[in-house]
């Protein structure tokens, strides 16, 4: 079909249904085309309720949904497509190829789901969902087929990409199930994956939203293999934040691993939930479980990984925050940049960021030999900003045959500080030097109880504020115990003045601490999973 006409209007779809395959006659030509609708006129508002298309799309290009291919102003409610998309191009949606009016509330998406697979040639803009929404709301909602595109640029498991810096978009209670596979892209063009949602311009918030695989098989929840000589931007929820974007994510969690082969010189950042934040942005009460493994062949000009984050800029908090995940990265040629590997945030650049009550237990590997990548238990590179660390904790073990840091390297410039107080680290280093963190000459450094484990024999000789504890009296339980780090940290709490500090912590009640009947050791007294 040709482009919808202007006239303005309302309708209204009710228990319909399709069962009926439909093949494009001219694979080529873009057009609007869905298992009920196709498009409807501009400026007009369609409702689609208890209704399903089990009939699948192929061989067609342009404005492609399960349900319907273009609206301007759309509520879906209680909608499923069973029918798999194969060889579409362009804007593909499991729902909706795109939502496209600028009011304030254009599309509404309730208890709807996706359950045939996706299967692009070369995606412009692809969602589990939806392809592009804007000031679209999902809730209640959820993706189950596995999305597989030749060549990816904005791919989201529930959601492809918004419309700009003005869209609002909201992701409710909803869930990506299926995998997503990119193969063989050859492109110069920048890549945005994510398990709920590709790339945000606007305003996001996530919230009580998951990307989990169910299946039967160990299969990696996002793969990714690149021979292009564009970025590529990957988070287990988001791709990337863009530098007019707004993120909000809370009480969400991803547990799909992340696996990316790469043979091109490009840069690369991803993270657990996020992969790259361009502007500030708000992570708080959310999780990673998923592994992250980043292979490369290139001489990458940056390679970022991180638990949480993999590239963290303009500025950030993150708060009640964790990492199970493991996380590697592969890198068989020296990089031109800078790379970092972090528990929690892979690099932090330009503005204040603040990384509060947030833990590491994944395993933390660089097999590569090139001392130009940070490898660290919490956070990886920072530069010229201030960064915030408190009530933090690494439990795990770091791998690296170069050196490797129990917390993180920084380095800041006019008047930014690095700040660290009430943090500990307790894992093993494997590595040619082992430092608790590697500081930078001419930085400004306020470091206050920081903890380690004795037995690890940390270089620290360079770092005051810092104070051995031997693995015996780490597991003391004992809040009384003046000589066991619970009553440290503990009591650390009590007398931190957050507004001294910087006002905008006083707004963060610090948990207290406990001791984590699993491993003994001091933890965080909050449990994301259980709620």
């Amino acid at each position: 079909g040709g482009k919808p006409s202007t006239g303005p209007g309302e309708g209204i779809i009710n228990d319909s249904h399709n069962y009926g395959e439909i093949v494009s006659s001219s694979p080529t030509t873009d057009g609007y085309i869905g298992g009920l609708v196709g498009s409807v006129p501009g400026n007009s508002k369609l409702e689609i309720t208890n209704s399903s298309n089990e009939g699948n799309i192929a061989n067609a290009s342009g404005w492609i949904g399960g349900i319907a291919g273009f609206v301007d102003t759309l509520k879906m409610d209680n909608c499923n497509n069973t029918g798999t998309l194969t060889e579409v191009n362009k804007n593909v949606g499991g729902l909706v190829g795109v939502i496209g009016n600028d009011d304030s509330d254009s599309g509404n998406i309730i208890r709807s789901n996706s359950k045939g697979n996706v299967e692009v040639a070369n995606g412009v803009i692809t969602g589990g969902l939806v392809g592009q929404g804007i000031n679209t709301t999902i809730e209640e909602s959820s993706n189950y087929g596995t999305i597989t595109i030749n060549l990816g640029q904005n791919v989201g498991g529930l959601i492809g990409i918004d419309g700009g810096a003005t869209s609002n978009t909201i992701i409710r209670k909803s869930h990506n199930y299926g995998q997503i596979k990119i193969e063989k892209n050859e492109s110069t063009t920048v890549s945005y994956v994510g398990g709920l949602m590709g790339r945000s311009y606007g305003t996001l918030t996530i919230g009580e939203s998951s990307n989990e695989i169910k299946t039967t098989s160990d299969e990696v929840g996002i793969n990714v293999i690149h021979k292009g000589t564009g970025a590529v931007n990957i988070g287990g929820l988001l791709g990337i934040e863009e530098i007019n974007g707004n993120l909000t994510l809370k009480r969400s969690y991803n547990m799909s691993d992340i696996e990316i082969n790469s043979d091109s010189d490009m840069f690369i950042a991803t993270g657990g939930l996020v992969g790259r934040s361009l502007n500030s942005s708000k992570i708080e009460e959310s999780y990673n479980t998923g592994n992250i493994n980043l292979s490369t062949t290139g001489s990458a000009s940056r390679e970022l990984v991180g638990g949480i984050i993999g590239a963290n800029e303009i500025g950030s908090i993150i708060n009640r925050t964790y990492n199970l995940g493991n996380l590697t990265l592969n890198s068989s040629k020296a990089p031109d940049k800078i790379c970092a590997i972090g528990g929690l945030s892979g690099t932090a650049v330009t503005g204040t960021h603040y990384i509060l009550n947030s833990y590491n237990k994944g395993e933390i590997s660089y097999t590569g030999e090139n001392d130009n990548v940070r490898v660290c238990g919490l956070v990886g590179y920072n530069n010229i900003n201030s960064v915030f660390l408190l009530n933090d904790y690494n439990n795990s073990n770091i791998n690296s045959k170069q050196s490797a840091n129990g917390i993180g390297s920084f380095y800041s410039t006019d008047n930014n500080v690095t700040y660290i107080n009430n943090v500990y680290f307790n894992g093993n280093i494997t590595a040619s030097q082992k430092l608790l963190v590697m500081k930078f000459a001419n930085s400004i450094y306020d470091i206050k109880n920081a903890y380690y484990k004795k037995e690890a024999n940390l270089q620290v000789s360079n770092i005051s504020g810092t104070e051995a504890i031997t693995d015996a009296n780490m597991k003391i339980n004992d809040v009384n115990n003046t000589n066991g780090l619970l009553y440290k940290l503990n009591n650390n709490i009590k007398n931190i003045n957050l507004a001294s500090i910087d006002s905008s912590l006083s707004e963060y009640t610090l948990d207290n601490w406990i001791i984590d009947s699993a491993t003994g050791y001091p933890a965080l007294n909050f449990n994301l999973e259980s709620n």
